[in-house]
This record gives structure tokens, sequence and C-alpha cells, in this order.
């Protein structure tokens, strides 16, 4: 384990009942501070790879191998300990984001109470004003009015964005991201992916990106690795590992896997996949009821 490791995956197998693997001698390493995406298809076995590093893998599963944060074994663990893992050490964003966010509660409210399980805010007051540069430095542009805001009342991408300020709450270190564009459109998609990157530049944590999209890979770069039926088939530099593409009829670049980058290459011309510009625009907030009278 390199001396900047924070996440270390060894020889990770994941069995469920009847002899199925879903995962089979898997090695994994993520530095702090960089980013690292699995790439795979449905069934390559991409989320349990996540959900064992998140400690929820099932019961009935066997699990073999081992699972170090910062030197520290994860595997074997009790529920008692994962609670202060979870969500201090290691923050989740799902594919959902109704997946971690309560229908029936403002987003502040949320945000205050994981605040003070976690012992980062003593008061309640104290909790709801930490909340409101948590929900900006998650790109809600108006985070007062998004803290008073319930779920429903926020388009999809200002949910996946209150869910991402939910997970950078107790200042974990790695944050897993669950295939947490699927439901966005092209441009949302874009904007939330930038803030993955603008978050772990500005605050060091290291981003584990599970995805099946080529382009959101590439977005991100850092390393990729590829699952296939549960084993490791490649891993290297995004860049490496995935080259553009000529532009299709509607202008947008699409991507090939490695071993046709030669190919790629010689048609477009050009060397290298350079760097995205992320896209500053905001979207706008829903008018919001007023604030609640305190009680």
């Amino acid at each position: 384990m390199s001396s900047s490791s924070l996440l270390t995956v060894e020889g990770l197998t994941v069995e469920h009942p009847g002899g199925v693997r879903a995962l089979d001698g898997v090695d994994l390493d993520l530095a702090a501070g960089a980013a690292l995406v699995l790439l795979g298809e449905s069934g390559s076995g991409k989320t349990t790879l996540a959900r064992a590093v998140l400690g929820l893998t099932p019961r009935t599963a066997a699990v073999r191998g081992s699972i170090r944060l910062d030197g520290t074994e994860l595997l074997g663990r009790t529920e008692r300990d994962w609670t202060r893992i979870r969500g201090r050490r290691i923050g989740y964003v799902p594919q959902d984001p109704s997946a971690t966010l309560d229908p029936l509660r403002r987003i502040g409210t949320q945000l205050a109470e994981v605040l003070r399980a976690h012992g980062l805010a003593a008061t309640r007051r104290a909790a709801r004003a930490a909340a409101l540069p948590l929900l900006a430095a998650a790109g809600l542009p108006d985070p007062e009015r998004a803290a008073r805001a319930h779920p429903h009342e926020l388009s999809g991408g200002l949910r996946q964005r209150a869910a991402i300020a939910l997970a950078m709450a107790g200042g974990p270190d790695l944050l897993i991201a669950d295939e947490p564009t699927t439901a966005l459109d092209t441009l949302v998609r874009a904007r939330v992916l930038d803030l993955f990157t603008t978050l772990r530049t500005e605050r060091g944590l290291a981003l584990l990106l599970v995805t099946h999209d080529l382009a959101a890979a590439a977005r991100i770069g850092g390393t990729a690795a590829v699952l296939t039926h549960g084993r490791l088939t490649a891993t290297g530099p995004a860049e490496e590992l995935l080259v553009p593409q000529s532009p299709s009829p509607a202008g947008a670049p699409g991507l090939l896997p490695v071993g046709s980058r030669r190919k790629a290459r010689a048609a477009s011309g050009q060397d290298g996949n350079p760097e995205p510009k992320p896209h500053p625009a905001s979207e706008p907030l829903p008018p919001v009821p007023p604030r609640e009278p305190s009680r």
C-alpha cells in the first residue's frame, strides 16, 4: 500500500448463497484526494464493491479479503462501528436522492441533524447555521431558500445537490457516488460531475464514482477500473482507457474503449482526451413556502 493510499482493497471476494460470486479477488487502491471511476455493465459487481466498502453487504453473503481505510481494516466491524464510519469517514451519494432525503422534512433540518449526530454542532441553532455553507458548497444557488424547502420542491438536479451536501456534512475523507447522474439530463449531469471534481480538489477528499457511463468517467478523469462479471479486467489512467471518438451527428463527442484508440486517433487526428470545461450556470430554485415559526 502506498503511503498516500486512503482506500485499499485486496483480494475482495463476495459470494452469495448458491456459490454465486458477485466479486472475485478484486484489488484496488485509491489515494487521498484522488478519483477512481469504477466502470462496468449492470451485474458486473461495481455496486457490490461500493456497498462492501460502506459495510452494507447482505449478511447472507460470504466476504473475504481486505478493505482498509487509511490503514484500518473495515471488514468485520460491528454495526456500532459503522455508525461512526458512515457519514464521518465515508460519505455516500446514491443514484436516487430520495434514498437519503426524507420527503417529509425540510432540507436544512436534515442537514442540521447530521451535523449534531456527528458532534459537529453543539446546538440546533449552530447546526442550522452550519447547514447553509454546506448547501452553498454543493452548488445550490440560494442556500437559505433551499434549506427551507422539502425535497419535492426542488428539481432533480437540486435534489441531487442536496444529497451531496448531506453526504459532505460529516466532513468525510472518502466520497462514494453510485450512478449519481443516471436520472439527470445531459447539462445537469455535467454540472453535478463538475461539482464532484470541485469538492475533491478544494477539500482534498477521495472520490469513488460507480458508473456505466463512459462520458461520465472521462469527465471525472483520474484512474479508471473496469469490472466484468465480478473480476477486475482493466485499470489505469482514464485518458489511457478511454479515448475521444469522432463527433456524432448531433455534434457531441463519444468515447471508444482502449482497444480502438489508434483507429479513433487516426479518424479524428487528435491525441489525448482534453479536460471538459465546467458549466458554471446554476439551476433556478422554485418558490419555497415561508419559514415555519420557531418553536
